[in-house]
């Protein structure tokens, strides 16, 4: 489950640096 929370931590800053450029 942990790995899982930390897959979508990262997705979520990714996403967000996209959404940011």
């Amino acid at each position: 489950m942990r790995s899982v929370i930390i897959r979508m931590a990262a997705d979520n800053a990714r996403a967000r640096e996209f959404i940011r450029a």
